[in-house]
């Protein structure tokens, strides 16, 4: 792959084990191509273009199972089903967080 830039880094001996050792374990080609994927995978993440941002959430192994078994058993199942899954368990988590915080702050100006 031939690339216009060259950047040039330095880490750490503990953080160039670890790029090697993603080499190995992914058939990487060399650690170029674990910083380049790194650096793809942040921009992904991070960039912001025409105010779309991105929105990461984390699920729990729970939704992910009821979601592999409605997989498994419906031919196809609709990105817009999964989506709502995923934001409304997302939305169920953060609001019961902001509720407990709620909750302290409450206890704490009644001591």
């Amino acid at each position: 792959m031939s690339v216009p830039y060259r950047i040039t880094i330095r880490v750490s001996e503990s953080t160039m084990k670890k790029l090697e050792q993603l080499v190995e374990s992914y058939h990487y080609e060399s650690v170029s191509d674990v910083i380049r994927k790194a650096i793809d995978v942040l921009i992904e993440r991070d960039y912001k273009d025409q105010g779309i941002e991105h929105l990461n959430v984390t699920v729990s192994r729970s939704l992910l199972d009821e979601l592999n078994i409605k997989m498994e058993t419906e031919e196809t199942l609709p990105l817009e089903d999964i989506i709502k899954a995923a934001l409304r368990e997302y939305t169920s988590r953060e609001m019961k967080k902001e509720m407990k915080e709620l909750m302290d702050e409450l206890k704490e100006k009644d001591s």
